[in-house]
């Protein structure tokens, strides 16, 4: 018997891990699951996969400060947490969002300082009631309120704690934001004081780089793929959704999707609004989807005013790729699931800069300007099934990326070997 505590901290952490917990709570009856959020509840309103733990599984999400400071303050870190999801809601033209954003981003400081004044040791009770064999975060600064006073006693009571990642690394050759410096720094500051991660998991070898350059020690990583693209994951995502369809008012001849990648990413505004503009057609319709770790669509507002254009930031991935003849995706990993259910990929490599691993695995489905991204959808058009690339490129791409070279072997279950090969 195993007790596993989970910390998330962003809506797309639980698409990352419910198809671990899924698998724990399926295959080892005797293993205790706990989830924990280190924000407010009101961040996963809605979510699915929070849906899908709780009627299939009974297990609740329960923030790590519940109970403790006064009532006003949990009730204004609330409120604070409604209106940021309204802000990505109706993406508020930047000169407004960003003094909003301000203004936000001192309310979260004064609701955290609060909390952390209180002195309610909140953590050895929920160490006292969940008894955890192992601790998991998403990829975080471990030693930050409120993880710190877990973390802390973690490692007093020489618990494991393993970073989980919150989403695969798509770009080879960028840089950690903030700079290789500041995150070699930070990593060699937490090892001092010995409250970094025990271990570092990772999907794949590109994820190794990435961290080794960030001053992960090597021994600390471990490449075991990815949960959330496992095609036996892929093809229980039914389940969560229960027969939820994507659907419009109006007939159309090509349906697509878009993915956008954040602008920090090198991304160039005025090439996607090209993009939009020339993927507008007689019949056809696109729908774009915002990534969901706070991405907002402020710099189209234009391009949504067109009667086939729609923005649905609050429709899951899931039913827009069921709905959809082509997505068109750049800098996200999303492309996966998309090709996992044998949708028709466009990656356009002219709206950014970065290289991926899109350019290794399927150049073919690489567009390099608007005349070859018009070209691909008039035949997409004629022939939905017209594709890019061939099933053993995606084979090719899937065992690499999503199964760290090993497609024979469980993704969900190489995790829990692991875990238990450290406790």
């Amino acid at each position: 018997m195993k007790n596993y505590l989970f910390v998330v901290r962003s809506y797309n952490d639980l698409d990352q891990i419910t198809p671990l917990i899924d698998y724990i709570s399926r295959n080892n009856h005797n293993n205790n699951v706990f989830l924990f959020s280190s924000v407010h509840p009101e961040t996963f309103k809605g979510n699915e996969c929070q849906k899908y733990l709780k009627s299939e599984y009974g297990i609740e999400l329960t923030y790590l400060l519940d109970g403790i400071s006064s009532g006003l303050n949990r009730w204004f870190d609330g409120k604070l947490r409604q209106v940021l999801r309204f802000i990505k809601k109706v993406s508020l033209p930047r000169k407004l969002r960003n003094p909003v954003g301000d203004i936000l981003s001192v309310g979260f400081k004064s609701v955290l300082s609060n909390y952390e004044k209180v002195n309610d040791k909140w953590e050895q009770r929920i160490i006292d009631r969940c008894k955890p064999d192992i601790i998991l975060y998403d990829w975080v600064y471990p030693a930050r309120f409120p993880y710190t006073p877990l973390t802390s006693i973690a490692k007093q009571l020489n618990i494991p704690i393993v970073a989980l990642p919150h989403g695969i690394q798509v770009y080879t050759h960028e840089a950690p934001a903030g700079g290789v410096d500041k995150s070699i720094k930070q990593n060699q500051d937490l090892d001092k004081k010995d409250m970094n991660f025990d271990y570092q998991i990772t999907q794949n070898n590109i994820g190794r780089i990435h961290l080794q350059n960030q001053g992960v020690v090597p021994d600390k990583i471990i490449e075991l793929g990815s949960l959330r693209y496992e095609r036996d994951w892929l093809q229980r995502y039914p389940k969560l959704y229960k027969g939820k369809q994507y659907e419009l008012n109006h007939k159309s001849h090509l349906k697509i999707v878009i993915f956008p990648s954040k602008l920090e990413y090198k991304v160039h505004a005025d090439k996607v609004r090209n993009l939009v503009k020339a993927s507008l057609g007689n019949g056809r319709s696109i729908v774009i989807k915002p990534h969901t770790r706070g991405m907002t669509l402020d710099f189209l507002r234009s391009e949504l005013r067109e009667k086939n254009v729609i923005s649905a930031p609050d429709t899951s991935s899931f039913e827009l790729i069921k709905w959809c003849d082509v997505a068109i995706v750049w800098g996200s990993s999303i492309g996966l699931q998309v090709l996992g259910e044998g949708k028709q990929l466009i990656y356009p490599q002219f709206v950014h800069e970065p290289l991926t691993y899109y350019n290794k695995y399927l150049p073919d489905c690489l567009v390099n300007s608007i005349e070859e991204l018009n070209e691909v959808l008039m035949k997409l058009e004629k022939n939905t099934d017209f594709c890019l690339y061939t099933s053993e490129q995606v084979d090719k791409l899937f065992r690499d990326i999503v199964y760290a070279g090993d497609d024979i072997h469980s993704v969900a279950k190489r995790h829990i070997d692991f875990f238990n090969s450290i406790n």
